[in-house]
């Protein structure tokens, strides 16, 4: 499995571009990234998966636990996934059904978002959501 690389590029809705595997430090370099997004107040993103390789079950259940985390904060991800390799992946475990997905991150920039989200002070723990904010 290749190493994982993420570049984010901030904006009113944020986008987190992921290549190689989303392997177990990738899970906490993007727990970290969202933290540090929310203090800030940027509770929208887009997770670009275009050149993602690979991602296990426990990569999944780390995405929907991001999804649900921002959306309880009034913000949203979404998913970008162009020709990307793990798609099936998304699709095999329901994951597309819950959280929005785009053929590119152009379309999932253009679709409506929510106005602002709350803030918060502290980020999702990869912990199954039993945090305290």
């Amino acid at each position: 499995m290749s190493a994982t690389a993420m570049r984010v590029k901030p904006g009113p809705v944020s986008v987190i571009e992921m290549e190689g595997d989303f392997s177990p430090t990738a899970m906490v370099e993007f727990r970290n990234c969202l933290a540090e997004m929310a203090e800030e107040g940027r509770l929208c993103v887009v997770l670009d998966l275009d050149h993602l390789v690979w991602i296990s079950e426990r990569g999944m259940g780390f995405l929907l636990e991001s999804w649900t985390w921002l959306r309880r904060r009034g913000g949203n991800l979404k998913l970008a996934t162009g020709l990307c390799r793990v798609g099936g992946r998304l699709h095999d475990f329901g994951v597309d059904h819950l959280v929005e997905r785009y053929a590119s991150v152009g379309e999932a920039l253009a679709s409506p978002w929510p106005e602002r989200g709350p803030g918060l002070k502290s980020g999702p723990t990869g912990d199954g959501g039993r945090h305290v904010s």
